[in-house]
């Protein structure tokens, strides 16, 4: 379970700089998925959140 969720995590943030990424920035504004990528973004963050919290609770419950 550790392993899964370490590679989750790892692949989340590697999507997170990607989507920092100025190129795909300006590439989304200019062909109007400005709005849809911060959704994704925002949503990312939520999921990154629950992984963090999830990580938490298995140190803190002795998993």
């Amino acid at each position: 379970m550790a392993v899964g969720e370490l590679f989750l995590s790892a692949f989340i943030q590697a999507i997170f700089h990607q989507l920092l990424s100025p190129d795909l920035l300006k590439f989304a504004h200019r062909e109007g998925i400005g709005e849809k990528l911060d959704k994704w973004w925002k949503t990312l963050l939520r999921i990154q959140a629950v992984l963090d919290d999830a990580e938490d609770r298995q140190h803190f419950d002795g998993w």
